[in-house]
Protein backbone atom coordinates (compact mmCIF):
# COMPACT_ATOMS: atom_id res chain seq x y z
CA UNK A 1 0.00 0.00 0.00
CA UNK A 2 0.88 3.39 -0.58
CA UNK A 3 2.35 5.30 2.38
CA UNK A 4 -0.14 7.94 1.62
CA UNK A 5 -3.32 5.41 2.05
CA UNK A 6 -1.41 4.61 5.30
CA UNK A 7 -1.50 8.29 6.74
CA UNK A 8 -4.75 8.57 5.91
CA UNK A 9 -6.15 4.92 7.61
CA UNK A 10 -3.96 4.90 10.67
CA UNK A 11 -5.75 7.87 12.52
CA UNK A 12 -9.20 6.50 11.72
CA UNK A 13 -8.14 3.01 12.81
CA UNK A 14 -6.90 4.80 16.15
CA UNK A 15 -9.77 6.96 16.29
CA UNK A 16 -12.07 3.44 16.28
CA UNK A 17 -9.97 2.04 19.01
CA UNK A 18 -9.81 4.38 21.54
CA UNK A 19 -12.70 6.70 20.63
CA UNK A 20 -15.87 3.43 20.08
CA UNK A 21 -18.22 5.91 21.99
CA UNK A 22 -18.13 8.41 19.59
CA UNK A 23 -17.12 6.90 16.43
CA UNK A 24 -20.33 4.23 17.17
CA UNK A 25 -22.83 7.57 17.72
CA UNK A 26 -21.44 8.72 13.84
CA UNK A 27 -22.04 5.26 13.29
CA UNK A 28 -25.74 5.53 14.34
CA UNK A 29 -26.51 8.97 13.28
CA UNK A 30 -25.40 8.19 9.81
CA UNK A 31 -27.40 4.58 9.04
CA UNK A 32 -30.32 6.86 10.42
CA UNK A 33 -30.06 9.56 8.23
CA UNK A 34 -29.84 6.65 5.84
CA UNK A 35 -33.06 5.04 7.01
CA UNK A 36 -34.83 8.64 6.97
CA UNK A 37 -33.55 9.53 2.96
CA UNK A 38 -35.01 6.46 1.87
CA UNK A 39 -37.93 6.66 3.57
CA UNK A 40 -38.34 9.88 2.17
CA UNK A 41 -37.97 8.67 -1.60
CA UNK A 42 -40.98 5.72 -0.58
CA UNK A 43 -43.12 8.07 0.36
CA UNK A 44 -42.45 10.24 -2.74
CA UNK A 45 -43.43 6.72 -5.16
CA UNK A 46 -46.45 6.94 -2.86
CA UNK A 47 -46.11 4.87 0.13
CA UNK A 48 -48.05 5.52 3.14
CA UNK A 49 -45.34 6.37 6.42
CA UNK A 50 -45.20 3.19 7.99
CA UNK A 51 -44.87 1.19 4.74
CA UNK A 52 -42.28 3.71 3.17
CA UNK A 53 -40.12 3.24 7.04
CA UNK A 54 -40.66 -0.63 6.33
CA UNK A 55 -39.47 -0.68 3.27
CA UNK A 56 -36.26 1.57 3.90
CA UNK A 57 -35.28 -1.04 7.05
CA UNK A 58 -35.56 -4.20 4.86
CA UNK A 59 -33.90 -2.62 1.95
CA UNK A 60 -31.30 -1.72 4.72
CA UNK A 61 -30.79 -4.98 5.20
CA UNK A 62 -31.22 -5.41 9.11
CA UNK A 63 -29.55 -1.90 10.96
CA UNK A 64 -27.42 -4.19 13.71
CA UNK A 65 -26.23 -6.56 11.03
CA UNK A 66 -25.02 -3.46 8.99
CA UNK A 67 -22.93 -1.64 12.08
CA UNK A 68 -21.59 -5.06 12.80
CA UNK A 69 -20.77 -4.82 9.00
CA UNK A 70 -19.53 -1.54 9.27
CA UNK A 71 -17.46 -2.07 13.00
CA UNK A 72 -15.44 -5.19 11.04
CA UNK A 73 -14.86 -2.80 7.85
CA UNK A 74 -12.75 -0.29 10.36
CA UNK A 75 -10.08 -3.26 10.17
CA UNK A 76 -9.47 -2.97 14.24
CA UNK A 77 -12.14 -5.50 15.41
CA UNK A 78 -9.77 -8.73 16.06
CA UNK A 79 -8.15 -6.23 18.57
CA UNK A 80 -11.22 -5.42 20.21
CA UNK A 81 -11.65 -9.15 20.69
CA UNK A 82 -8.51 -9.88 21.69
CA UNK A 83 -8.53 -7.07 24.57
CA UNK A 84 -11.98 -8.63 25.53
CA UNK A 85 -11.22 -11.61 25.39
CA UNK A 86 -7.50 -10.70 27.41
CA UNK A 87 -9.92 -8.98 29.94
CA UNK A 88 -12.12 -11.66 30.37
CA UNK A 89 -9.55 -14.25 30.65
CA UNK A 90 -7.78 -12.23 33.55
CA UNK A 91 -11.13 -11.63 35.34
CA UNK A 92 -11.98 -15.31 35.39
CA UNK A 93 -8.24 -16.30 36.72
CA UNK A 94 -8.98 -13.48 39.26
CA UNK A 95 -11.85 -15.23 40.36
CA UNK A 96 -10.68 -18.93 40.88
CA UNK A 97 -6.96 -18.51 40.99
CA UNK A 98 -5.91 -21.82 41.18
CA UNK A 99 -6.99 -22.69 37.89
CA UNK A 100 -3.32 -21.97 36.45
CA UNK A 101 -1.87 -24.20 39.04
CA UNK A 102 -4.51 -27.15 38.35
CA UNK A 103 -4.11 -26.59 34.75
CA UNK A 104 -0.86 -27.57 34.78
CA UNK A 105 -0.22 -30.11 37.40
CA UNK A 106 -3.05 -32.15 35.24
CA UNK A 107 -0.68 -31.55 32.27
CA UNK A 108 1.92 -33.21 34.27
CA UNK A 109 -0.04 -36.11 35.52
CA UNK A 110 -0.67 -36.36 31.54
CA UNK A 111 2.69 -36.50 30.84
CA UNK A 112 3.90 -39.34 33.27
CA UNK A 113 4.44 -42.58 31.97
CA UNK A 114 1.84 -45.07 31.24
CA UNK A 115 3.31 -48.17 33.05
CA UNK A 116 2.17 -50.14 35.50
CA UNK A 117 3.62 -52.32 38.18
CA UNK A 118 2.54 -55.56 38.20
CA UNK A 119 0.55 -56.68 41.77
CA UNK A 120 2.16 -59.55 43.77
CA UNK A 121 -1.78 -60.77 44.37
CA UNK A 122 -2.53 -61.56 40.63
CA UNK A 123 1.30 -63.05 39.84
CA UNK A 124 0.82 -66.25 42.15
CA UNK A 125 3.06 -68.98 41.39
CA UNK A 126 0.84 -71.44 39.54
CA UNK A 127 1.60 -75.46 39.13
CA UNK A 128 2.59 -76.37 35.28
CA UNK A 129 1.29 -79.47 34.34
Amino acid sequence: MRFEHWVYTIPLRLRSLFRRDPVDAELDEELRDHIERQTEENLARGMSAEEARRAALIALGGVEQRKQQCRETRGVYWIDDLARDLIYGLRTMRRNPGCPGDWRQHRHLQRRPRTTLPDPAIQESRPVG
